[in-house]
């Protein structure tokens, strides 16, 4: 079966180039009655990288959840980063709006 897959940041070479469209898109081969582990693991993709997978534009981690011909998965690794109004909360920010706006939403 087929499946279009889109893969994200630093997962985009993972893609075997004869997937058919631009870096990060393609459409991947599997046998029948494929999982999604099946699917990360043809790519090469640590299941640890695999942080955010959505199928057919629903949210999942069930990395045995069965894909059928033509399902559409994209998969993101780990994201980093964040406002400093973030920092603000390990206390790396200097700001004190920063900090006070963090314990507004977050706390």
């Amino acid at each position: 079966m087929r499946v279009d897959v889109k893969l994200f940041a630093s997962l985009r070479k993972k893609l075997p180039p004869d997937s058919g469209r631009p870096a990060g898109k393609g459409t991947v081969e599997l046998p029948d009655a494929a999982t999604l582990a099946d699917l990360i693991h043809h790519l090469d993709i640590s299941p640890d990288l695999a942080q955010m997978v959505l199928v057919n534009g629903e949210q999942t981690r069930e990395f045995g959840h069965a894909l059928t011909a033509g399902d559409q998965v994209s998969i993101f690794p780990p994201v980093a980063g964040g406002s400093d109004c973030a920092r603000g909360l390990t206390g790396r920010s200097s700001s004190p709006h920063c900090r006070v706006r963090a314990r507004r939403c977050c706390w």
